[in-house]
């Protein structure tokens, strides 16, 4: 089965097209595989690598929507800019398990334990690359694109979502704060990446800001 695209709108854009596929205001995307750049890395328009679309930077997020060969077409996170590149290019030989941090400013330890001395804050939406994990915690890399630099070190599985799913949203979407009818009304979001935590009852449990949140799976199209 063909892997759906994943793509993302600008604020003032209700439909549009990019690199030869449509994006709608909504699209429900299983993500292959979410990466980080390791070392300056050029796209292209198509899979003869001959024009290009963009240099991304060491620490760019990134997202495989299709492949071809040893070759994959990506979506970057941030800066919404698709394009071709060969993959052993992207990730320099690691195995990478992505997973996306839930709460805000969560403590990155030197050791598996909450009284380790802590090695940073890790902020919400932020993408880690899971190494190993062991009685509760995952060890764990994070490129940090502010200093330029790689820490690593333990972080609580509850923190994190591993393979995270996306909604891409791209128009007013009301969010409950149970997945039940007649239920509170705790935010609005008018466009983003809203990562996934799971399904009830029809309902999407996904990551608002700091907080967790319920959307119809019918507002969604899902």
């Amino acid at each position: 089965m063909k892997k759906l695209i994943l793509a993302a709108l600008i604020a003032t854009l209700a439909l549009t097209s990019f690199a030869g596929f449509a994006m709608a205001d909504t699209t429900w995307a299983n993500v292959g595989t979410t990466f980080t750049i390791f070392g300056e890395t050029p796209i292209y328009t198509d899979t003869s690598l001959t024009k290009e679309v963009a240099k991304l930077p060491n620490g760019q997020k990134c997202v495989v929507v299709a492949s071809l060969g040893n070759m994959v077409e990506v979506y970057t996170v941030d800066t919404h800019k698709v394009g071709w590149m060969t993959w052993s290019n992207s990730v320099s030989g690691k195995v990478i398990v992505p997973a996306i941090v839930l709460a805000q400013n969560v403590s990155l330890r030197e050791t598996a334990n909450t009284a380790s001395k802590l090695v940073m804050s890790i902020g919400n939406g932020e993408i880690v690359n899971v190494l190993s994990e062991a009685n509760g915690w995952y060890y764990v890399e994070y490129n940090d694109r502010k200093t330029n630099t790689v820490a690593t070190g333990y972080l609580r599985v509850d923190f994190l979502q591993k393979n995270p799913q996306f909604i891409i949203v791209t128009k007013l979407f009301d969010v409950y704060a149970m997945p039940v009818s007649g239920s509170k009304k705790v935010a609005q979001v008018a466009q983003g990446n809203l990562v996934v935590i799971g399904e009830y009852n029809g309902y999407v449990c996904v990551n608002v800001r700091t907080a967790a949140g319920f959307i119809r799976k019918s507002d969604v199209g899902y």
